[in-house]
């Protein structure tokens, strides 16, 4: 085959180029496949194609792969696909690399994956993106994960969610975040929940947050705890409330602390209040010191007591 001129080769049929064996295809020299027009590469079926080895078909230059049919990517194998240098990755058109199948998402590298540009990655359907092994999504670059859509984020299961390492879980961007469903963030162990960045704590929904376990609550450190919203913090279970430690309570700000409802008030323990400073007693709201039972009030130390101004206590 190699004994045939460029010119040669280019003036080979559509009919010709689909009755060549692999054996000849792989037997074509890097400017012969060069030479090859556009027409005649979308000729080739996926089977010839997937035929081709790294050699010949890295011959292949950019453009070429970018000519290349929805159908005929649709049809190549993972090995195949494996085989493509970064570059030519990189020249796929979006609609061809939506037509990548699950096996063919999985048989592409982290270093493929990379070379992938934005538009690329929000190209990527749910099938797409939930075929990506833990494994993919560890290995990435920070800025590819920061790529994903909000959409695309929804579109991950809890057990791709569950095996993010805590670089490739903080990449996730506050609206990706946000985004996420209850069953999503449900899915995230507490060592990861501890290692979310203080803007992405601020980010969790009301929804989010209650859908928490009062373990998952509690694997948040004083700094995550401060980052949530003051109308999370009122959204919260009242057996989120309980459950949260002494320490936990007591590094609540003032304006956390004032969100909690009568109902969150009347759930804490005496252990819990007697944690509070005298300063986050003072912030107390009159109705929430009076929602305070006798029971509470009783078990209170004298000095939340003393710190209970009058206006507090008077009904």
């Amino acid at each position: 085959m190699q004994a045939l001129e460029t010119g040669d080769v280019q003036s080979l049929t559509s009919s010709q180029l689909k009755a060549m064996s692999n054996i000849q295809l792989n037997k074509l020299s890097e400017d012969q496949l060069k030479s090859l027009g556009d027409d005649q590469l979308k000729a080739l079926s996926s089977d010839q194609l997937n035929a081709l080895n790294s050699t010949t078909v890295q011959a292949l230059t950019s453009a070429q792969i970018n000519t290349l049919t929805t159908t005929q990517v649709q049809g190549l194998s993972a090995t195949l696909l494996n085989r493509l240098s970064t570059d030519q990755v990189n020249a796929l058109a979006t609609a061809s690399l939506r037509a990548i199948g699950t096996a063919g998402m999985q048989g592409l590298n982290s270093t493929q994956l990379n070379a992938l540009d934005a538009t690329q990655v929000q190209a990527l359907g749910s099938s797409q993106v939930q075929a990506l092994t833990s494994t993919q999504l560890n290995a990435v670059d920070v800025g590819q994960l920061q790529s994903l859509t909000t959409a695309q984020a929804r579109m991950l299961s809890s057990s791709q969610l569950n095996a993010l390492n805590s670089t490739a879980l903080q990449a996730l961007e506050t609206d990706d975040v946000a985004a996420l469903s209850s069953t999503q963030v449900q899915a995230l162990s507490t060592a990861q929940l501890n290692t979310l960045s203080t803007a992405q704590v601020n980010a969790l929904t009301g929804d989010q947050v209650k859908s928490l376990t009062s373990t998952q609550l509690n694997a948040l450190n004083s700094e995550q705890l401060q980052a949530l919203t003051t109308a999370v913090v009122a959204v919260a279970s009242t057996a989120q409330i309980a459950a949260l430690s002494s320490t936990q309570l007591n590094n609540l700000s003032s304006d956390q602390l004032q969100a909690l409802t009568s109902v969150q008030v009347q759930t804490l323990t005496t252990a819990q209040l007697n944690s509070l400073s005298s300063d986050q007693v003072v912030n107390l709201s009159s109705v929430q010191a009076q929602s305070l039972s006798s029971t509470q009030l009783n078990a209170l130390g004298s000095t939340v007591i003393q710190a209970l101004e009058t206006g507090d206590l008077q009904a």
